[in-house]
């Protein structure tokens, strides 16, 4: 595999996304019948591991700067509290998957909303097929397929990879739904 394609954000192609297509059922004819959050990767697993040992190698290096005198102690700790957002996290991709249900015809379809950087959202028929294990959610009382693309509409688009990421992006979705 190509360097460039090892170091691309693609988590289409790494998580496998399967396009799915949609009845001639209106939009005003959908409901949600189950709402599940996917993770999947974004990068190769290669690189993915060795953005891991990075991240501990970061650590460790960040404590050695508390050994230089004066600015030493607040870089480090500078340093350590700017990765802690993703501690204890690997490097995933993260979905809000909807499957609708048409009420005139029965046809199921899975919609994928997401964010896939800076002012780019996405919402297409389909799912993730290679992810890690599923979470099927429950408690989300917004089932009309109008008012979840109301609320999708009104997320916010400002990406960043440490605080306004994909899983923070999910997890206000999910929230709004709530």
């Amino acid at each position: 595999m190509a360097l460039d394609k090892l170091l691309d954000f693609d988590p289409r192609f790494y998580g496998n996304f399967l396009e799915e297509s949609c009845c001639s059922c209106p939009s005003s004819q959908f409901r949600a019948i189950k709402f599940t959050k996917v993770q999947c990767d974004f990068l190769d697993r290669r690189v993915k591991r060795l953005g891991n040992a990075g991240r501990v190698a970061v650590g460790v290096g960040s404590a050695a700067l508390s050994l230089v005198p004066y600015v030493g102690i607040p870089l480090a700790v500078g340093a350590v509290a700017a990765q802690a957002p993703t501690w204890g996290k690997d490097l995933t991709h993260t979905a809000l998957e909807v499957l609708y249900r048409g009420s005139l015809c029965g046809h199921e379809v899975h919609v994928t909303y997401e964010i896939m950087g800076p002012g780019e959202l996405s919402k297409e028929f389909g799912r993730y097929t290679k992810t890690y294990p599923p979470i099927e959610l429950t408690g989300i009382n917004t089932t009309a397929y109008e008012d979840i693309e109301n609320v999708f509409s009104d997320m916010w688009t400002n990406y960043n990879f440490v605080y306004k990421n994909c899983k923070r992006w999910t997890n206000d979705l999910i929230k709004r739904l709530r």
